[in-house]
């Protein structure tokens, strides 16, 4: 029985299905990726509700299935409808129930009777062989209510044929054989125009070698032959991907040769059965189609229980590829395939006609000096992408980029530069394919319905990752700190804007004041953008013109192609002055420069703004209502004609509205309108992530938080068992990404709750980890949680609000901070012993007068990206407990170090107190003492803090620092590490 909540995919095949409501029957018709086909339907007359019927057409063959349940009428006048609404050639197959000797059954029913008349009135041809399609015991009647019908003048190019396999149904498989299928047109999805490499079975060292030959014979002085030297280069080293017609092939990696053998024995006996009917081969055929069911399903729950348990979280890489098929495997949404071509339209609406404003981009001299890039900058770049995405046009990947050789890269460097210098990007580098991607539920044959995914080239977005690095240096400088701009900036995240917005509702229950606000959606925000203005903003805010040069290449005359959805070919080029580009790195932050002004033109007594990228809420506050709604109109209007300045434009039907109040129940507010639109009012809006009711209860977060963790839990029941499963650790893995992130997304902010609601909570943590470690329900919570390692949820929600604490109040004048301080004062009229974990840490938060605050990140007192040489690390191996560890220690230092200078650090806690102390062979000491709310871990990294220093200012090389902290070690790599990537 097919029904909508059961989805399936065959890999290699388009699923069309007409799912039946009652039980048994349905239509599902399964078309090859490589056919096109278009659905048809019968509007002109009606179809019984019990009876399915589907049809298609491939080229000019139009193949209708039916299904007819038992004692159901199959009426002579529908049929002759159903062969009006066709054209010939067709084909009319399926399940009719329809019994009549001319096609071989032993007798004849009434919708066989009708099917008769049909084809004695109509030009059509029955095409059975009169062999039987449904299996009957012995003595009784052939059944055959399987019919085919064709049109006459395809009838001699037919073979009609029962396998005889039925596999675990009573009905014999039908296969019909077109000798005429080489003429249908292959859909184009197969053909690939993209060129793609094996990356994984390339050969890095031949590669590295094919470079240097290249470049020792013929060296690259431009970007066009930088790419051309790569692509040659991969001749013999790299394969090319090529275009497999078998690769959607479903394989079942469960199968054997003893299945192999139960099917063909399955397949021996019901030949035999229908060669000679008698009762014992019907046994017989029986006995082997119940063996092949149990032996089948045996393998499969073996090779399931085998898959469970190789899960192994020392390969974290493949054990998350392997649980990602595993979550995905048999939840695929049916996908409609485009029907005509509209690569052109999609191309249109990325590419409309904008006039070019030369006249207005005349750089104008610019003093500041706009320093060439380093050598280390381009290479931890380089480092940062560690992952492949999919290249541009050229076909060049990152991994192809991060195996060349220095030589290589330090021309790279050079081409950089001078692009720089001169201030033009070339062609090749400014194309980008646009894959057009359709939106679930949308019409695959409107331009309207596609998501375009840009595909540029990997050379030129290494090169936008250090500009966007450099021109965020040199804005966060300018941005306020006060700014409510929260999206795509170091330091601030979707938590400030949440919080924020938060707070401002809770404190204005507090003070009894009205609070309304608006979320507004900007229509295609990025792609609207107009490059034109956006330079003239980077001039205004003194630029260097190296970098308004740069920019303005980028931006102004790029080139689109775009994959044809339908035809899977490139169409284009064709080329663009609006917008920002897909995917780039500088996007997000030239967005925000765009809009930086914002707050500044719209902002006034009571209205504030938030902004997460193109996210916009405005907040309006006032003593009573009326003034709050007016004071939100007048910003509306000045919120319009800002965004028409920007040439952006707001959607007020994907906008909403919300009047927050404790109690109060709202009916017919007055509207308020964008663009002479409303704005429509609404009782809840998810916001970031958050959904925000107008009371401010929690109730449809916390079960939404709820759902979303139980779709994580499901997995891991599904890989655990008592006997057999995945091991714990990967399962606890399992469950800290797909259960416990959802438990904690915006739960520190969770207020004037019932504690029954947040022991919903409480409970599918302890059921995620109960199935994780294999452990009875009868487990006390207690020993779940000590087993695992983790906290409960009630102080876990304590640790994150403490670490948002301590990241926030790092910034001087923080308005997050401020509006914790003021919900701190109203903490007891607001919440009554029931307040969020937020304000309870930040009460507990008593060393605010001892932590070092600025106004930006330490990273943007630069003006360039701090770069870190590499710091080498190395684990000795030793254990304070083992005897004689002078021996091994002197013997790795004297071969891995000799003549380097040993620095030992070191770190106490003794009563409370807290000391660091320093010693070298060079007579050099040091020994401090630190404030007592140090940790141990942090003294250690102090000390080693405290040594390079020292190591800086001796200038001493070759210096080799000692600790017999290990995890200080760890910590301190890791973080240059993390800190270099963002950089």
């Amino acid at each position: 029985m097919l029904n909508e909540s059961l989805q399936f995919k065959v890999p290699g095949y388009q699923i069309i299905r007409n799912d039946r409501s009652r039980h048994g029957g349905g239509i599902a018709t399964l078309i090859k990726n490589n056919l096109k086909f278009v659905e048809l339907n019968f509007p002109f007359f009606e179809i019984p509700q019990n009876l399915q019927i589907h049809a298609i057409k491939i080229d000019d063959l139009s193949l209708v299935h039916v299904y007819c349940p038992p004692n159901e009428n199959l009426s002579e006048n529908l049929l002759n409808e159903l062969f009006l609404n066709l054209t010939s050639p067709f084909i009319i197959c399926g399940d009719m129930n329809g019994q009549n000797p001319i096609w071989g059954s032993g007798i004849k029913n009434r919708n066989g009777q009708n099917i008769e008349n049909f084809l004695l009135n109509n030009d059509c041809v029955i095409i059975n062989d009169k062999s039987p399609t449904r299996i009957t015991p012995p003595n009784t009647n052939k059944s055959a209510p399987d019919v085919t019908i064709s049109s006459p003048e395809i009838a001699l190019m037919l073979e009609w044929s029962v396998l005889l396999d039925p596999g675990n149904s009573d009905h014999f498989p039908i296969e019909i054989r077109y000798n005429n299928i080489s003429s249908f047109s292959e859909h184009p999805a197969n053909r690939n125009p993209l060129k793609r490499y094996n990356l994984k079975s390339a050969n890095w060292e031949s590669f590295n070698t094919a470079i240097i030959e290249i470049m020792d014979t013929n060296e690259p002085e431009s970007i066009k032959t930088f790419q051309e030297m790569i692509i040659k280069a991969t001749n013999g080293t790299i394969k090319e991907k090529q275009n497999n017609k078998d690769k959607n092939k479903f394989k079942l990696f469960w199968w054997d040769d003893n299945l192999q053998e139960d099917i063909k024995k399955r397949q021996l006996a019901f030949r035999k059965y229908l060669d000679f009917p008698s009762l014992e081969n019907y046994i017989l055929a029986k006995q082997y189609q119940a063996i092949a069911k149990r032996n089948i399903r045996c393998k499969k729950k073996e090779a399931f229980s085998q898959f469970c348990s190789n899960l192994n979280h020392k390969s974290s890489g493949e054990m998350w590829r392997d649980v990602k098929k595993f979550k995905s495997g048999c939840n695929v949404p049916l996908i409609t395939k485009a029907t005509k071509s509209c690569g052109e339209e999609i191309l249109n609406d990325l590419c409309p006609p904008i006039i070019p404003a030369e006249d207005c981009l005349t750089i104008v001299e610019n003093p500041t000096q706009f320093p060439d890039i380093m050598l280390n900058e381009l290479l931890l770049t380089i480092q940062s992408k560690n992952k492949d995405t999919s290249p541009g046009l050229d076909g060049i990947s990152y991994s192809m980029i991060k195996h060349l050789p220095l030589r290589a890269k330090i021309k790279l460097l050079q081409l950089f530069n001078n692009l720089l210098n001169y201030g033009q990007i070339p062609p090749e580098l400014k194309t980008t394919i646009i894959i057009p991607i359709c939106k679930p539920g949308k019409s695959p044959d409107l331009s309207s319905s596609y998501r375009p995914i840009a595909l540029s080239s990997c050379i030129i977005k290494i090169l936008e990752t250090i500009i966007a690095s450099r021109l965020e240096i040199i804005y966060e400088k300018k941005f306020s700190n006060n700014d409510l701009q929260f999206g795509f900036r170091k330091g601030k995240s979707t938590f400030d804007a949440i919080a924020y917005l938060t707070s401002s509702i809770y404190i204005s229950f507090a003070r009894k004041e009205a609070i309304i606000v608006v979320f507004l959606d900007i229509k295609s925000a990025y792609d609207n953008v107009n490059p034109y203005n956006l330079i003239k903003i980077l001039m205004n805010d003194e630029i260097p013109n190296e970098l308004i040069n740069i920019l303005k290449s980028l931006l102004l005359e790029r080139n689109l192609m775009v994959l044809d959805p339908y035809l899977h070919e490139l169409i284009g080029p064709k080329q663009t002055n609006k917008g920002l580009p897909q995917g780039s790195p500088l996007s997000p932050i030239l967005f925000n420069l765009f809009v930086k002004d914002i707050a500044q033109k719209i902002e006034s007594r009571g209205i504030k703004i938030i902004k997460y990228a193109d996210d916009t809420a405005i907040i309006s506050t006032a003593s009573n209502f009326q003034t709050a709604l007016t004071n939100m109109k007048n910003t509306l209007l000045k919120t319009e004609d800002y965004f028409r300045s920007k040439n952006l434009e707001l959607s007020p039907g994907k906008s909403a509205a919300i009047h927050f109040h404790p109690t109060k129940k709202w009916i017919n507010l007055p509207q308020l309108q964008i663009y002479e639109s409303n704005i429509p009012w609404l009782e809840q809006v998810k916001y970031l992530g958050v959904i925000f009711q107008k009371n401010l209860k929690w109730n449809a977060q916390i079960h939404n938080m709820s759902n979303k963790a139980i779709q994580g839990l499901n997995i891991i029941k599904s890989l655990s068992r008592t006997w057999w499963g995945a091991h714990p650790k990967t399962l606890l893995l399992i469950y800290k990404s797909m259960v416990r992130s959802h438990l904690d997304y915006g739960s520190i902010f969770i207020g004037k709750c019932p504690k029954t609601l947040l022991y919903k909570l409480d409970k599918v943590q302890y059921a995620a980890i109960r199935s994780a470690l294999g452990l009875m329900k009868s487990t006390p919570v207690n020993i779940l949680l000590t087993e695992s390692g983790e906290l409960p949820l009630k102080h876990r929600r304590s640790f994150l609000a403490l670490k948002f604490i301590s990241k926030s109040v790092c910034f001087n004048n923080n308005p997050i901070i401020n509006k914790i301080r003021s919900l701190s004062y109203w903490k007891q009229l607001i919440f009554n012993n029931n307040s969020p974990a937020i304000i309870d840490c930040w009460e507990k938060f008593d060393i605010l007068d001892k932590i070092k605050r600025d106004n930006h990140l330490p990273c943007f007192t630069f003006s360039l990206p701090i770069i870190y040489s590499t710091i080498s690390y190395n684990d000795s191996k030793l254990e304070k407990t083992c005897p004689n560890n002078s021996i091994p220690f002197n013997s790795i230092i004297s071969k891995k170090y000799p003549n380097y200078h040993l620095i030992f650090t070191d770190a106490s806690k003794i009563n409370q107190s807290t000391g660091i102390g320093i010693y070298s062979y060079l007579e050099i000491s040091h020994s401090e003492r630190i404030p007592n709310y140090f940790s141990i871990c942090s003294a250690e990294l102090i000390a080693i803090q405290r040594a390079i220093e020292l190591i800086a200012s001796k200038k001493l090389l070759n210096s080799l620092i000692i600790s017999d902290s290990k995890s200080a070690l760890e910590k301190y790599v890791v973080k240059i590490r993390k800190y270099t990537m963002r950089n």
